[in-house]
Formats: C-alpha cells, structure tokens, sequence
C-alpha cells in the first residue's frame, strides 16, 4: 500500500483513537443498523467488544508498513473468526461502519484523500482476511 496513505491513516487514527468510546458505540450501532444479523455474532459485553475494536485496529495502524507481522495476525484472526459464524458478507456491512464511523468522529478533517486511504487500507486488510478464512475451492482440495 501507498506510503502517503499510510501517512494519512496514522495522522487520522490518532484523532479517531483518542475517542476510543464513542468509536466503539458509533461502529457497533452503525454495523447493527445495516447489517442486523450481525448482533447474534456478539456474546461479549460490548464494552469489552470495543477495547478489541480499538486495540485490532490500533494494531493494523502501528504495522501498515511491517507484513511480516501484519498479514499473519489478519490471517489468524480471519481465521478465529469462522467460529464466531462471521460470513465473508460480512466484511462489507464492517468497512461500511467503519468508513462511517471514522467520518462522524473525524467531522471536517475527513476529506476524500482520508477516505480513500482507509478505504484502500481496509480493502487490503480485508482481501488478506477473506483469502484466509475462505479460500478459493481449488485451494482447499
């Protein structure tokens, strides 16, 4: 990915991040809104659930630039969550609430080059995770 776009993720998470509570109520009602069948997959106290929201995410920013460690913990949480039944379907209704979210915390510094760098950083994480948890017929045989 695109240094400059990694440039802007880091600039944007740090003010994003700092509204670590509001970040997990607006992402968790957002994602629910859209894409209800999505509830049932959280048994966690949602507190909880966005302390790992943010820590998951922290932990993406912080490696943009290492694959090395970055690509294998997407892998293996892609992975970990086939038992939680999340659904490939799934990863658009997150990116969505996501997006969202980062735009209603952001408020004005959310441009559209802050849109396309998490988008394009999200897309990547996403095909990583994807490819691992559901991988191509051919593959698995």
């Amino acid at each position: 990915m695109d240094t400059n776009a990694n440039k802007i993720v880091r600039r944007t998470w740090a003010k994003a991040a700092a509204a670590h509570v509001d970040m997990a109520r607006l992402f968790y009602g957002r994602l629910f809104k859209i894409a209800p069948d999505t509830r049932e997959l959280f048994t966690t106290e949602m507190d909880q659930q966005g302390r790992k929201l943010v820590a998951t995410l922290g932990f993406v920013v912080d490696h943009l630039s290492d694959n090395e460690a970055l690509v294998p913990a997407a892998q293996d949480l892609a992975i970990r969550h086939i038992r939680y039944n999340v659904k490939k379907e799934h990863y658009a209704a997150v990116g969505a609430s996501l997006l969202w979210t980062l735009e209603e915390l952001l408020g004005s510094d959310y441009t559209e080059e802050v849109a396309v760098a998490w988008t394009e950083t999200f897309n990547a994480i996403s095909t990583v995770m994807t490819e691992a948890a559901y991988p191509p017929i051919s593959e698995v045989t």
